[in-house]
């Protein structure tokens, strides 16, 4: 479980658009652990620092305050996708790597949110196809705002990231719901 240090500076590495307007209106609500001025360079990364070498080269090359480390949380749904930094950068990070799943897809907050789990599971179907073919939500699920306007109603996905956390499939993993206070 995430346990954000004071002082430390929070490198959150997104897997795409959906998951990243989800951590952004955490932050605006401020139910995070950390809070927006706690990220590595003011802000949230996506698709570039994915790849350990961007990060490295980038950001743990410079000098920071004393006794300031950065946490590295990523937001993704794959378990294979490892995250390795070189040891040399070691001494500058605060622990493991904090890996908070969305498996199969990030969509599936959208399918608790509708209570339709369990016809879900029936469908076998992926969580992105169940949104659109079953419960009509057009082609745009992906695309940026969508999440947004989906959650406009913060206690929604409140309600859905606990759903998430409490039927994730392996129960030692770490979810979004890790992250909140």
């Amino acid at each position: 479980m995430f346990n954000h240090i004071p002082n430390n500076l929070v490198a959150c590495i997104c897997e795409g658009n959906a998951e990243l307007e989800i951590i952004e209106m955490l932050l605006e609500q401020n139910v995070l652990k950390f809070q927006s001025g706690d990220l590595l360079d003011g802000q949230l990364f996506t698709r570039l620092m994915r790849k350990p070498k961007n990060l490295e080269t980038r950001y743990l090359t410079q000098i920071y305050e004393p006794n300031q480390k950065i946490e590295i949380i990523r937001v993704i749904d794959s378990r294979t996708e490892k995250y390795q930094i070189k040891g040399a950068f070691k001494n500058i990070l605060e622990g493991e790597v904090i890996n908070c799943y969305t498996s199969p897809e990030i969509e599936m907050l959208i399918i608790l949110n509708e209570g339709k789990y369990e016809n879900y599971q029936r469908s076998n179907k992926k969580p992105s196809s169940y949104c659109t073919e079953d419960l009509k939500l057009g082609k745009g699920i992906k695309q940026k705002g969508f999440m947004k306007n989906y959650f406009s109603e913060m206690a929604d996905l409140l309600n859905a990231l606990q759903l998430y956390h409490q039927k994730r499939p392996v129960k030692s993993e770490d979810t979004i719901y890790s992250l909140l206070k």
